[in-house]
């Protein structure tokens, strides 16, 4: 038999040849544990691998594949040393019944061939990766405005693509290739039919397989390299790039097929050495032949760690990463966006763009974008978009931790907010469901959806060339349309149920249920509180003993307001209907009425409609049209019984009404009112910020002035002792 510098003679004392597979096998189960980890992690943070992870699967497959062979090594470390001497064919229990010997032999060959074929796989897909990333760039260049060429942007995105496709070709051939390669050489090996007939040395010439495997590889991973660098690209416009991704990408493949190189030129060495140092059969293999097994091994191991890690860098994703921030948006971010939801075509690129910070939305940061794209229309309708973001920078152990909690159910302040993130991401996934009657939601080009690692998107059709009602909130007629618009989608979804695909609170809007942050058992001691607050208002004359009223009436409320949130009332609501999220389009033909538009639905669910009626006319009319809120409220419900609710009368839906007015503002006493003073409604309202009722006092003192007045009246009604202030 010929000699290999596979590993150690077989006729090594047992304990050293034991020795030596267990420290190779541990090796490869520490890299394949380290493999998979770094996977994970990606996966965990949110990244695309793309055609990275058809490199990782492979490096994951390749040292698992490694482990349980040195495992399975104990008595030796070479495939040629398979045979009945050294391997008790019993050792594998009932498996030597299946198969006879010779099968097992060529699987024996096959495993400890095929992780040397993974591993140019695996680079194979990296350098796929890097030229899909190359075609980006430098069409993105090519179409720049100022560019000179004979070719349209759809021919140059054309033939980009067709240049991938070659590649992708090529890349298919030479995989197939290589492992056809493996299924030949592990069968090659076969029992020789006579002692004086050597079939490995005729066939093989005294390479061993793995050493042919090598020389297949090498040649290949050269032409392939060669064929993406060079003849489909040019480095140079790498070098001469603006893009430090492309840079960094470029030099990260260029290590990585070097080290493979230079660890298959390595076996052939090694090969060549043991031929022109043979050893005669039944003698101990000299120790430079163990130890040039251990260096093959230890190279490969590194190559391994080294090709995991760069693996794992962001800058090896095709995609843009994640703006966290608006101030992180990126141009290829925004393209890839409006290609993949069909905005923008695939040939057409954001080039430039310009962002203005918005208000809305808790906690996240919403910017309207101004687009230039390398081809431009007149009349796109994408000129402009609304980015909406969230991100939350937390330890992996912290998320790990909320995310339990958020399964839970654990209803605390950051998990209330997860789920209602989550509430508006599937709402606006939902308008398939049928369930948008009345009003309008934007289009939307991005929704990202990621509750366990705290990143929430979107990006959205821009509203604000309708009239939003700011700053001083919406007129009698707009209010009518608005309402009329509300109804319509109330009485359309009355008693209809909540489904996994449209996610939404058991009780809508941000005040009710337990999801108040602020106590409201607290009422009359934030009552005080208020008062201390706004000493301009004079409250404590107007509204006498307002603070135990309300205290007393905290029970009847809960009991009226379950009752009002029963099945028998109930309809899906907005929860947050007020001026910042409404948008009123002017009449055209197709819509004689005007459309009214609709956004942010994080405390969307079920609830009565009265709540989104109330709601939005104590924090969105404008002020001259405050004392016409008794005739709105009736336009309202003569809308609900126009589309249909005919089971609720009206002065039912009036006491409702009073009650959802009240409980608002025990919340606003209790969560807002007391912790404010007049500087803060100052500040909100030059910022334009939230609803009316936190920027303009007459609205705070309409809410206060109408609850007042209500409590009074029940209170009078259980106490007939108790007069009129």
């Amino acid at each position: 038999m010929a000699t290999s510098t596979y590993a150690v003679a077989v006729s090594f004392d047992v304990p050293i040849c034991i020795s030596v597979a267990s420290i190779l096998s541990m090796s490869y189960l520490v890299v394949f544990f380290y493999s998979v980890i770094q996977i994970l992690q990606l996966w965990l943070n949110g990244s695309k691998l793309s055609h990275r992870k058809r490199a990782f699967i492979r490096m994951v497959i390749f040292n698992l594949v490694r482990f349980v062979w040195y495992a399975m090594s104990s008595y030796h470390l070479l495939p040629e040393n398979f045979d009945t001497t050294f391997v008790d064919v019993e050792y594998f229990s009932g498996l030597s019944q299946i198969a006879d010997f010779t099968t097992w032999e060529v699987l024996t060959h096959f495993t400890f061939l095929w992780p040397t074929a993974l591993l140019f796989t695996a680079n194979s897909w990296i350098l796929t990766n890097w030229l899909q990333l190359y075609q980006t760039e430098k069409l993105r260049q090519k179409m720049e405005p100022g560019h000179s060429g004979s070719l349209t942007p759809l021919q140059r995105r054309k033939k980009a693509e067709w240049k991938q496709k070659k590649f992708y070709l090529a890349h298919i051939i030479t995989n197939l290739i290589i492992h056809t390669s493996v299924v030949l050489l592990a069968s090659a090996h076969l029992p020789s039919p006579g002692p004086e007939y050597d079939s490995w040395n005729w066939f093989m010439l005294g390479f061993s397989p793995e050493a042919v495997l090598a020389c297949i590889c090498a040649v290949l991973l050269i032409l392939m390299t060669f064929y993406c660098c060079r003849i489909l690209t040019n480095l140079k416009l790498v070098k001469t790039s603006d893009s430090d991704k492309l840079k960094s990408h470029t030099i990260f493949t260029l290590m990585i097929s070097g080290s493979l190189l230079i660890y298959y030129i390595q076996i052939i060495l090694f090969q060549i050495y043991a031929i022109y140092n043979p050893v005669e059969p039944n003698s101990i293999q000299p120790d430079s032949l163990m130890i040039a097994h251990a260096l093959l091994r230890a190279f490969e191991l590194i190559h391994s760690v080294f090709l995991l890690t760069v693996l794992a860098f962001p800058s090896l994703s095709l995609r843009s990463p994640f703006p966290g921030k608006t101030r992180a948006i990126t141009q290829d971010w925004l393209t890839n966006v409006l290609r993949d939801n069909g905005t923008i075509k695939s040939t057409t690129t954001v080039i430039a763009f310009s962002t203005v910070s918005l208000y809305g939305g808790c906690h996240f940061k919403v910017a309207k974008v101004s687009l230039t794209y390398s081809v431009e229309k007149p009349d796109d309708p994408h000129k402009t978009i609304v980015v909406k973001l969230l991100c939350w920078h937390k330890s992996i152990w912290e998320r790990i931790f909320l995310y339990s909690k958020y399964l839970l159910g654990v209803m605390d302040k950051d998990c209330m907010y997860l789920k209602s993130y989550r509430i508006e991401s599937l709402f606006y996934k939902s308008d398939s469901l049928d369930i948008i009657r009345g009003f309008h939601i934007p289009e939307t080009y991005y929704n990202l959806n990621d509750v366990f690692n705290n990143r929430f998107g979107m990006v959205l059709q821009d509203l604000s060339k309708n009239h939003d009602g700011q700053p001083g909130g919406f007129t009698f007629d707009e209010s009518k349309r608005i309402l009329w618009a509300v109804a319509e989608f109330h009485a359309w979804n009355r008693k209809k149920k909540l489904s996994k695909k449209l996610a939404g609170w058991e009780s809508a809007g941000y005040w009710t249920g337990s999801k108040c942050e602020a106590n409201k058992s607290e009422v009359a001691a934030c009552w005080d509180k208020v008062m201390r607050n706004f000493p301009e208002l004079d409250l404590q004359d107007q509204y006498s003993c307002f603070g135990g009223l309300l205290q007393d009436k905290l029970k009847y409320l809960d009991s009226e307001f379950a009752i009002l949130s029963s099945k028998k009332y109930r309809t899906l609501c907005h929860g947050d209907f007020k001026i910042s999220n409404l948008f009123v389009k002017q009449p055209s033909p197709n819509h004689p009425d005007g459309k009214v538009y609709v956004i942010d639905f994080q405390w969307f669910g079920l609830g009565n409609g009265a709540l989104d009626a109330v709601y939005f006319l104590y924090t969105s009319l404008r002020a001259e049209d405050l004392p016409r809120i008794p005739e709105l409220l009736s336009h309202y419900y003569d809308g609900l019984v126009h589309f249909g609710v005919s089971d609720y009368p009206f002065q039912e839906f009036l006491h409702h009404a009073n009650i959802i007015l009240v409980d608002f503002c025990v919340f606003c006493i209790c969560a807002k009112y007391s912790w404010m003073t007049m500087t803060d409604f100052k500040q909100y309202e030059q910022k334009v910020k939230d609803g009316l009722h936190l920027r303009s006092t007459v609205h705070m003192k309409l809410i206060l002035a109408d609850s007042y007045q209500l409590v009074h009246e029940w209170s009078k009604r259980s106490n007939p002792k108790i007069k009129a202030a």
